[in-house]
């Protein structure tokens, strides 16, 4: 068996666990050992170094043609809508020009009013239109063929930098690789590495905290932009069933308790949206708003299953529109944390975005400090032919920010068709300036029939009432 010190001899270092007595050995990229691996990589990190540098101005040239052919495009894009107006204008201008100039009746015409004068006014008078049209077409079809021309010259460009940018980012991906495989882990004798080591993995770490709480919150708007619609579904089925009944001759039928069950289903559906969110932050402000939804919703009564009267199903559609206004009211109380929320996660994401490219930089240079204390900035001695003096490798700095590449989400926030579909103002508006009146909790129905708005669907015209129903969107 192997002693201690052969174990370390060999780079393996004594590790002590939790509920352990005895130390066990592991396998160490460091201590004696990474001395070793540095110098026999010294030349693959000296190689990476100075492609890095060769390059490093490939990157940002790139994205600069890149802006300059959107541009150039868009530039064309237009001219080509000008050259073919002009066409169409020199074409036109021809026709009339050709007219005069080769008619002959017009002429003898002219010959014989004794008016050939005026004839050759026209004549030269359209000629020069058709002439200054075509001077006119000839100049835009220079300048679009002169955009092409630079849209060229400016693909040929793009193409070798790609070719270039490449190798920078690969060259950056094998010196993550190559720094990654020997300084992972503790480092003894490169104590200012371990202290950035340790610095970079807790900024990771908030980055991801940060990145899944932004998440959290984004998906939340768009389970309120979801629950939104619902809530507009279950309002139309509710007042479907107040117009048809407010001006129907037949009284009650299955149509209106239909719209009931349907509106108490949507609300059973709003609240399983609601409770698919999840608070993205130690507020109390969200929690509290999602609880008080929950519990609105959980305790709102069904609609009767048996009612006998017009004036009972008046109130119970008037008890339905009051639990659809509060619903409602804490909907959009909800959607507004949650938004406050989700901007906050995001500053939040960010700034841990930007934390994180720090410390990865300031570890990065910690590696090449150590590289250029044992091995001299990573040179190793030719391997064939006559000795010589290595070229001096410049100084490196960070050239390419990943910032922007920590800040790409493999999630989507809502669109704007759905923020539009999710915006509940005009509900609440009408809400504010439209509530009927309320007796001992109920709705009278005289209030409901005589309310100073007027329902969904109903069109006054010399008071004469036309009903149509409001269709549920999205059903």
């Amino acid at each position: 068996m192997a002693s201690a010190k052969e174990r370390e001899a060999y780079g393996y270092i004594a590790r002590t666990d939790p509920g352990q007595s005895l130390p066990i050995y592991v396998p160490q990229a460091n201590g004696r050992s990474i001395k070793k691996q540095i110098s026999s990589s010294s030349s693959k990190n000296s190689e990476l170094l100075r492609t890095l540098s060769d390059t490093m101005t490939a990157p940002s040239e790139l994205s600069r043609v890149n802006l300059d052919l959107e541009d150039l495009r868009k530039l064309l894009t237009e001219q080509e809508a000008t050259v073919k107006k002009l066409s169409n204008n020199s074409k036109k201008d021809y026709k009339q020009h050709k007219k005069y100039r080769d008619s002959v009746i017009s002429r003898f015409v002219y010959r014989l009013a004794k008016k050939p004068k005026e004839f050759d006014a026209k004549a030269m008078k359209e000629e020069k239109m058709y002439f200054e049209s075509l001077q006119e077409q000839q100049k835009a079809e220079s300048r679009r063929s002169e955009l092409q021309v630079n849209i060229k010259d400016k693909e040929q460009t793009e193409k070798g930098l790609k070719v270039t940018a490449a190798r920078h980012d690969e060259a950056h991906a094998k010196l993550d690789q190559l720094y990654q495989k020997i300084f992972t882990g503790p480092n003894p004798e490169f104590p200012e590495e371990d202290v950035r080591e340790e610095t970079f993995k807790k900024a990771n770490m908030a980055y991801k905290n940060a990145k899944e709480k932004y998440k959290t919150a984004t998906e939340n708007i768009k389970l309120f932009n979801r629950a939104a619609v619902v809530l507009r579904q279950a309002r139309a089925h509710v007042q479907n069933a107040r117009d048809d009944l407010e001006y129907s001759i037949f009284g009650v039928s299955d149509y209106h308790f239909d719209a009931l069950a349907r509106s108490q289903s949507k609300l059973l559906e709003i609240s399983n949206i609601v409770a698919e969110t999840k608070v993205p932050l130690s507020e109390p402000d969200f929690q509290r708003a999602k609880v008080e939804l929950a519990n609105t919703l959980r305790h709102a009564q069904p609609p009767p299953s048996e009612i006998y009267s017009r004036h009972q199903l008046l109130q119970s559609i008037a008890q339905r529109q009051q639990i659809l206004r509060v619903t409602t009211e804490l909907l959009a109380n909800l959607m507004a944390v949650g938004k406050i929320a989700k901007s906050h996660t995001e500053v939040m994401f960010r700034h841990s975005a930007r934390s994180l490219e720090e410390s990865r930089q300031a570890l990065e240079q910690a590696r090449k400090a150590a590289f250029e204390e044992v091995a001299g900035f990573g040179e190793a001695p030719p391997s064939y032919g006559e000795a010589r003096e290595a070229p001096p490798i410049p100084d490196y700095h960070e050239c390419c920010d990943r910032t922007a590449a920590f800040e790409q989400c493999d999630f989507q926030g809502p669109t704007s068709e759905e923020e539009e579909e999710g915006d509940l103002t005009q509900a609440l508006e009408s809400d504010r300036v439209l509530e009927p009146p309320v007796e001992d909790g109920h709705v009278a129905e005289s209030q409901v029939t005589e309310s100073a708005h007027e329902p969904a669907g109903v069109i006054n015209t010399d008071n004469r009432r036309v009903t149509t129903h409001t269709d549920p969107a999205g059903e």
